[in-house]
């Protein structure tokens, strides 16, 4: 006997009403939250969410690739240490 994994796609077609137009993200956490539809969010919004099981991650295979994120900072001479902790703190979180 051999097992074989496979990976079943099934089609389902889903009636979909209603639009939403949000321009804040917590909005649209508390209407994906409250089970108003599905949300595509930065991981940072979701992750405990995600991490306790109260919501599921789907269609990852749509998910958009990562932006870079820039920090202006004067020059290394002039950085205080409460910008460097900083730095150094957003450097370690992003990665």
């Amino acid at each position: 006997m051999v097992k074989v994994k496979v990976k079943v796609k099934v089609k389902v077609k889903v009636k979909v009403s209603g639009e939403l137009e949000v321009n804040e993200s917590l909005c649209l956490k508390a209407f994906a939250m409250a089970g108003q539809g599905i949300a595509q969010m930065p991981n940072f919004y979701v992750d405990n969410a995600i991490a306790s099981q109260e919501r599921i991650e789907m269609l990852t295979e749509y998910a958009p690739q990562p932006l870079p994120i820039n920090l202006i900072y004067p020059s290394q001479r002039l950085l205080s240490p409460a910008v460097k902790a900083l730095i150094d703190f957003l450097m370690d979180y992003m990665d």
